[in-house]
């Protein structure tokens, strides 16, 4: 969950260096997938849009994980880690 819970992570580059361990020490685990919880941008500026969905999924595609957003919920974004 990207909704605020890490005291480390003020601003949306601090997400970066979580996300990217966060996955490598998924597959370093044998985790199939991870289901980010990123929320649909709602209370973002609205001059910016949403900012953690494309920063998930761009961290995990530059990786090299298959990702995509999850259709019933497009505030999750969906990496599956078996694919790295």
């Amino acid at each position: 969950d990207l909704h605020g819970k890490e005291p480390k992570a003020k601003r949306p580059k601090d997400w970066m260096p979580i996300i990217r361990d966060f996955l490598l020490n998924g597959f370093e685990q044998n985790v199939d997938k991870a289901v980010f919880i990123t929320g649909r941008g709602n209370h973002s500026k609205k001059d910016k849009g949403p900012i953690l969905r494309p920063l998930v999924l761009l961290i995990a595609k530059g990786l090299g994980f298959n990702c995509r957003i999850n259709k019933n919920n497009p505030g999750e974004v969906i990496v599956d880690i078996s694919s790295y």
